[in-house]
């Protein structure tokens, strides 16, 4: 399933050494009821062999995801393509450049979510949104090995809300707040010009979801190689939002006034104004593809343990991995692989996905596909494939004890 023109090309600077990474989000168009507020990341393969956000299975699942209304995020790991430097031996700072879009993704949906809430606050046309946010980790083969190694939303939350102001974490906290903002306005903008009312939101953009084709970002380095782009400067109008949310306070505090310049701001304004004390976790969820198991994953990462290395800038501790897969099986994970994978043997597959099922209360479940090899060459196969991530979307990443059999 092909996707269509990205509504943002941007880079964002890896929480590793600052180094720029190039993404392409793209945002869903929204439904008849509501806006959904769900992304997804699907990591690309090894990029020394030729992996890239480009890999036609990658971007088969993102667009069967896109088509389920994901924002969908993809990037290219360090070496990648378009992103700068090198594939590091020992898989660390590739982890740390997917902790980066993981952190932008989620402060991403917790900015737009924060101006949908604004502007439903004021005399606007409403913008019904979902009432959480959720997120799903995923991957490809390498990426799908990174990807399940990351650190626990809350840690990387922590290490956001706790880095410097000169930080990478700082830098991609403002881009996200920007680009939702951005966003947004286009979305309110349509809605308003057409006279529309939430019942008739699905047709504030275009047939492919995408009303902007922005660039943002490449100035993280000072290198001779550093990409150019524009940087999108438009805002919402926060004085407008303010005043929204003055009107919504003297409804339910019929004795009190606007809000003086001297006045605390709410959690809103703060986050809209760059605080991060009000951010909300999106709910995990976990999509593998021909993940890395076994040998083959240590031969990858030289056998060291994958955990997120201290980045300079940050004043926060070390922040380690994905423990034993215990966030594989603590939050909704499918798991889909090939009987043919000549990565990993089958029995392999199945005995790793056997010990995730087996941990109490597990939320794992593996699907094994019987003409499926790593590559996916198999028409049938990648069929199935495209049907088993369409299934699983649609039913909310599948609910706890539902199961999916090879």
């Amino acid at each position: 399933m092909s996707l269509p023109k990205p509504t943002f090309t941007l880079t964002i600077p890896s929480v590793h050494d600052g180094i720029p990474l190039d993404c392409r989000l793209f945002a869903p168009k929204p439904t008849k009821t509501e806006l959904p507020l769900q992304a997804a990341i699907i990591a690309h393969p090894y990029a020394p062999l030729g992996g890239c956000y480009d890999d036609p299975v990658v971007n088969e699942v993102a667009g069967v995801l896109f088509k389920a209304g994901y924002f969908v995020l993809l990037f290219n790991f360090r070496g990648a393509y378009k992103s700068a430097s090198r594939t590091s031996w020992s898989g660390k700072s590739e982890l740390a450049d997917y902790v980066s879009i993981y952190g932008f993704i989620v402060h991403f949906l917790n900015s737009v979510k924060t101006c949908v809430d604004s502007i439903n606050a004021g005399e606007s046309p409403r913008i019904d949104s979902a009432v959480g946010t959720s997120l799903t980790l995923g991957g490809y083969s390498y990426g799908s090995m990174m990807a399940m190694n990351l650190p626990s939303v809350h840690n990387v939350m922590a290490m956001f809300r706790t880095a410097l102001d000169t930080s990478p974490e700082a830098a991609i906290r403002s881009r996200a707040l920007d680009m939702a903002k951005e966003w947004t306005r286009e979305l309110q903008r349509k809605i308003e010009s057409r006279g529309q009312s939430r019942q008739s939101l699905s047709t504030t953009t275009n047939n492919n979801g995408n009303s902007l084709a922005v660039s943002m970002g490449g100035g993280e380095t000072e290198s001779k190689s550093r990409r150019t782009s524009r940087d999108s400067r438009r805002s919402l109008d926060l004085e407008g939002l303010r005043k929204s949310m003055d009107k919504v306070r003297s409804k339910i505090s019929p004795g009190r006034t606007a809000r003086s310049s001297d006045e605390e701001e709410d959690g809103s304004e703060k986050y809209l104004n760059g605080g991060t004390d009000f951010l909300s976790p999106p709910a995990i969820s976990y999509l593998l593809i021909s993940p890395l198991v076994g040998p083959v994953a240590g031969l990858l990462t030289c056998f060291s343990k994958l955990s997120l290395p201290t980045p300079k800038s940050s004043s926060t501790e070390k922040t380690t991995g994905n423990e034993n897969g215990s966030q594989l099986a603590q939050h909704n994970t499918l798991a889909i692989y090939g009987e043919g994978d000549h990565f990993t043997s089958r029995r392999k597959f199945d005995r790793w996905a056997q010990s995730l099922a087996d941990v109490p209360n597990s939320r794992f479940r593996a699907h094994r596909i019987p003409r499926g090899g790593h590559f996916w060459q198999n028409v049938e196969a990648m069929r199935e494939l495209s049907d088993t991530v369409r299934a699983w979307a649609g039913a909310g990443n599948l609910s706890e004890g539902s199961s999916m059999t090879g």
